[in-house]
């Protein structure tokens, strides 16, 4: 779900030094519910889930702790 469309683009949001980069991710199949990112990310990243309309490129933000 941390896909989105912005501008006619499916673009993520990566979280680095606690602001957004908006990126945009070129998807390929479904599977298992999964989408397949076929381009723009590099596996290791940090993504918004769900992004708000209010998240741009640049946005501060704070993770959430998964425990």
């Amino acid at each position: 779900d941390a896909i989105t469309t912005r501008n006619g683009k499916q673009v993520v949001y990566v979280v680095e030094n606690n602001k957004t980069r908006e990126v945009e991710v070129i998807t390929g199949n479904e599977l298992k519910g999964q989408v397949i990112v076929k381009s723009g990310l590099g596996g290791g990243e940090t993504l918004v889930n769900n992004p708000p309309q209010k998240v741009v490129d640049g946005t501060a933000v704070k993770s959430k702790s998964s425990g």
